[in-house]
């Protein structure tokens, strides 16, 4: 006949499990194709560079990404027979980016509160 198991008796002895220490992960990075021997670009601008590997998609200049987990920069390799045009795209994206950001801010004025009776809409 089986035994119960006394894991909720009050004489059981407890032996505490010694915490695990925590070890930090070592991220190493994807080993990149020997095809794409360009780098086309490095940026912490995450969505910048996924605009222009989509774009280079588009365009079917194949591209591989690749990221660096400890300064948070992301790389871009193309071949280099494509280095030309990927380099005319990249550039043509980094260029409307930074027009777009130079806009000014939208100041929000605090007197403009939508109304709390979902019924009711406002016009601005």
């Amino acid at each position: 006949m089986a035994h119960p198991l006394e894991y909720r008796n009050a004489k059981a002895p407890q032996k505490p499990e010694p915490p695990v220490p925590a070890h930090p992960i070592d991220r190493v990075r994807a080993p990149i194709p020997v095809e794409f021997d360009a780098l086309l670009t490095r940026s912490k601008d995450h969505a910048a560079v996924g605009a222009i590997a989509e774009a280079l998609a588009h365009r079917k200049i194949p591209v591989f990404r690749s990221s660096d987990a400890q300064s948070g920069e992301w790389e871009l390799y193309v071949r280099a027979a494509d280095h030309n045009r990927a380099a005319l795209v990249a550039s043509q994206i980094f260029v409307v980016r930074k027009k777009v950001k130079a806009f000014p801010k939208i100041k929000t004025s605090p007197e403009i509160v939508p109304p709390t009776d979902p019924g009711i809409g406002y016009l601005l």
